[in-house]
């Protein structure tokens, strides 16, 4: 019998702006390990699919600096994005945005990621949504 997939994000702003369209939005706040992007949300998934025991997509958005070898990646969401660069000529970034697909817990997930070089420019516009303030693509 199908399940219904959700769309498991601990994120609401990304719940108010409708970022996940093909599957029914959930917020669940789970707790990030630390890794790569591919195991902080192979983690994710695991946890999200043992939790509500059917199919689910999580994401995560990445933000990589080339001043800084492409730091904080995974982990900008613990870093103010302007100070940590201030310092540095070079403003130039990449986003990060992974999906992860899952069929159900103990399954294997199928992850899509897609990247988009930008750079950092002083804040403009509401700052209440991660980042998005402070990228140019």
């Amino acid at each position: 019998m199908p399940q219904t997939l959700l769309f498991i994000t601990g994120n609401a702003n990304k719940l108010s702006v409708g970022s996940c369209r093909i599957a029914e939005p959930r917020f669940l706040d789970l707790p990030e390990s630390q890794g790569s992007v591919e195991e902080v949300l192979t983690e994710k998934c695991r946890r999200a699919t043992d939790i509500v025991g059917g199919p689910v997509l999580v994401d995560d958005t990445a933000l990589g600096f080339n001043a800084l070898k492409e730091l904080p990646g995974v982990y900008i969401k613990k870093l103010e994005v302007l100070i940590s660069l201030k310092r540095y000529f070079d403003k130039a970034a990449e986003a990060i945005c992974t999906f992860v697909y899952c069929e159900g817990p103990g399954k294997r997930g199928f992850a899509v990621s897609v990247k988009t070089k930008g750079r950092i420019v002083p804040a403009r516009g509401p700052g209440d949504f991660g980042w998005d303030a402070v990228f140019v693509v």
